[in-house]
């Protein structure tokens, strides 16, 4: 017999209004990211995964050989290569075989239509990470509102953002989505009984999907890192307080089956990149001693002996272990960067590292930063009374997110998630708080919970409105974000049309990923940061950074290995506007004194005054090589710095090869005898250097 639906029963459930409220999410998330695109992807990360995904998909394979089994990309780190393992490849891997998919719907197997792909794909997993953010959030604090609240703030704070847009259609779109979705997983299995079989299922579930999110973000270290440290504390709670329990305990027990998974199937998906006896950073190191310390502890209880004398005893074994065997002092040195361990994997560049002070944190925060020292309290008294390890979880959370961000300016996104959780938390008590009717027969006081509740709902709204201000106006920003990769496009062009097919390309190791896909051309360094040296120095972004640093006859000895210049091949060397601005991150890595500053002076409408107060700055301050950009009401001066930290001059920095390259009165390569200047466009210079 057929049952009817009661669709009334089913709203009432709450079913249906969840549903909607999710789909809401999604569609906010998606709406305000897919709406700042622009023509251009215009972060340089983002065209390596749009050349790997077109590899992928096979729109494009051409420049990646098979090598004895392994995959390289010809068109990076010349003369070698770069192996494709060596990279984080699950966010092209998606976009490059789903769009491949899509191909049995009609969809063109094209490059233009796998760049349009790519705006959508960063939106739609920012999509899903909200409503994983919703989810989290309920298992963490057990409240609706609180997750409601929390990925509202998820779908359109600017912090959320900065590294998720459309256009950026970075690792972290897909990387958040599967961290967030780990957690959610993890404390799922902390919910039944350890070792049943919907644990074991759970636990299990949560490994796979922490491995997925090591092939996709470097950035995942810093979780790695949170939930060890997290079950660490948690697990030293209970021994001192030599809790019978702690065989029954399920954190503990989840902590032993999810992450011993996660890192076996780390290793079989990226060989290279995971090693499962190597330990290569204090979350590494961590990870190892939590998993030792916890089995121990389980044993400990299953055999009714005292937590708190065994894990004494694993931990004197250990170290005793570590002396006998030469490895305490390693154990030590990984022990000490524990900051650096944790924070750094996310990109350590000289771009952005920067640390952070109040201003930044109001800037990026805004008032959601009263939430800070408010949650603090309140999450701490609720650990405090019930000892739970969520309340730990979330507080430590939100104490090394704060050191992080500190620490390093874009690491903003590590508190992207906390701290709406924490502002929900305390909204959420604030308002029941406000409908509390001492006396239910008293009209006064029923109006007076209702008149509170308001109260509470417009604290709410002033709150998010900032937020969602701040996240529209960057929405709307950044649809012009692409204007820089303008210049960098018509370059590539100009090269894959007018320089042979053998050429190497020699720029900033910034541009490498542009150079790439517009010229289809070998360069010797991108934005990797990696691959072995072929020089005694450190890397090539060294080597390179030493040969712009250096006079035009020193330029090939810092390069000498990578051109082969027994085999000669045409090389291009280009640098372009930005180097003006980047000259202190070249200067910082090549340890040397090559660094231009920037001087505004505003217009005052009288051109001749202008300029007298123009050649004033210059002979006061004896610049001697600069560049004038004419930008609005003002004029930008960038001039080199010819001073040197003790005041004395020094004129002969001028003949320093990219300071003769840039566009200033003495550069365009005047002068130079191996560098001729073949095209530019006002922002980006080619020459082609002649032996």
């Amino acid at each position: 017999m057929s049952q009817k639906l009661d669709f009334n029963k089913l709203v009432n459930n709450g079913r249906v209004k969840i549903l909607s409220i999710l789909v809401a999410l999604f569609l906010i998330a998606f709406t305000i990211r897919y709406a700042n695109h622009s023509q251009l992807l215009f972060d340089p990360d983002s065209y390596l995964w749009y050349r790997l995904a077109m590899y992928f998909s096979g729109v494009k394979t051409q420049y990646f050989v098979n090598h004895g089994g392994v995959i390289i990309d010809t068109l990076r780190y010349f003369p070698t290569g770069r192996v494709l393992t060596q990279d984080l490849l699950l966010l092209p891997m998606f976009i490059g075989y789903s769009f491949k998919l899509l191909g049995v719907f009609g969809i063109a197997q094209t490059p233009e239509n796998v760049l349009k792909y790519m705006f959508v794909v960063g939106p739609f997993f920012a999509g899903l990470t909200t409503i994983v953010v919703f989810f989290l959030s309920k298992e963490l604090t057990g409240s609706h509102r609180v997750a409601a609240l929390t990925s509202l703030f998820y779908a359109v704070a600017p912090y959320a953002m900065i590294r998720n847009t459309a256009g950026d259609t970075g690792q972290e779109s897909i990387g958040d989505f599967l961290i967030l979705s780990w957690l959610f997983l993890f404390f799922i299995a902390t919910r039944y009984k350890p070792f049943s079989r919907k644990h074991i299922a759970f636990a299990a579930a949560s490994g796979l999907v922490f491995a997925l999110a090591n092939y996709s973000w470097g950035g995942n270290i810093f979780y790695f890192g949170l939930i060890s440290l997290s079950v660490l504390i948690y697990l030293i709670y209970l021994v001192i307080m030599d809790s019978k329990n702690v065989a029954k305990n399920p954190v503990l027990s989840s902590y032993v089956l999810m992450m011993p998974v996660g890192l076996i199937i780390s290793h079989f998906l990226a060989p290279l990149r995971y090693s499962l006896v190597t330990i290569t950073s204090f979350p590494d190191l961590l990870a190892y001693v939590v998993i030792l310390l916890s089995i121990v502890s389980i044993l400990s209880g299953k055999f009714n002996i005292s937590s708190r004398k065994t894990v004494a005893g694993a931990i004197g074994v250990f170290f005793i272990g570590a002396l006998v065997t030469g490895m305490l002092d390693k154990i030590v040195v990984h022990s000490l960067s524990f900051i650096n361990g944790i924070f750094t994997t996310v990109g350590n560049t000289v771009a952005y590292y920067r640390s952070t002070g109040f201003s930044q944190f109001k800037a990026t925060f805004g008032i959601l930063l009263v939430s800070i020292p408010l949650g603090i309290l309140y999450v701490g008294r609720e650990m405090y009374l019930k000892r739970n390890f969520k309340s730990l979880f979330i507080l430590i959370w939100l104490i090394i997110g704060l050191i992080a961000f500190r620490w390093m300016i874009r690491l903003s996104i590590y508190l992207a998630f906390i701290m709406p959780l924490m502002f929900a938390i305390i909204w959420e008590y604030l308002a029941k708080k406000a409908v509390i009717v001492k006396d239910k027969e008293d009209k006064d006081s029923k109006t007076a919970a209702k008149f509170n509740y308001i109260f509470v709902i417009l604290i709410a709204i002033l709150f998010i409105s900032p937020v969602i201000v701040q996240g529209t106006q960057m929405a709307v920003y950044s649809t012009s974000n692409d204007r820089l990769v303008l210049p960098w496009e018509n370059a590539g062009t100009w090269i894959k049309n007018n320089t042979p097919a053998n050429s190497i390309l020699i720029s900033w190791w910034d541009y490498g990923y542009y150079l790439q896909t517009f010229a289809d051309r070998t360069t010797i360094v991108d934005g990797g940061n990696a691959g072995k040296p072929l020089t005694k120095f450190n890397n090539r972004d060294i080597d390179v950074a030493k040969a712009f640093t250096s006079p035009e006859n020193e330029f090939t000895v810092w390069l000498k290995p990578y051109l082969s210049l027994s085999h000669p091949r045409p090389i291009y060397v280009l640098v372009s506007y930005q180097e003006f601005g980047k000259s202190s991150a070249i200067n910082y890595i090549a340890k040397d004194h090559l660094f231009f500053q920037s001087i505004v002076i505003k217009k005052s409408g009288n051109t001749q005054l202008d300029q007298k107060k123009i050649t004033a700055i210059l002979q006061r301050y004896r610049i001697t090589n600069y560049y004038i950009v004419n930008a609005g009401n003002e004029y930008i001066l960038w001039a080199q710095v010819l001073f040197d930290s003790q005041g004395k001059y020094h004129p002969e920095w001028q003949n320093e090869l990219l300071a003769k390259l840039l566009p200033t009165n003495n550069g365009l390569g005047k002068g130079l005898t191996h560098f001729k200047l073949v095209f530019q466009n006002g922002y980006v210079y080619v020459y082609k250097y002649i032996p």
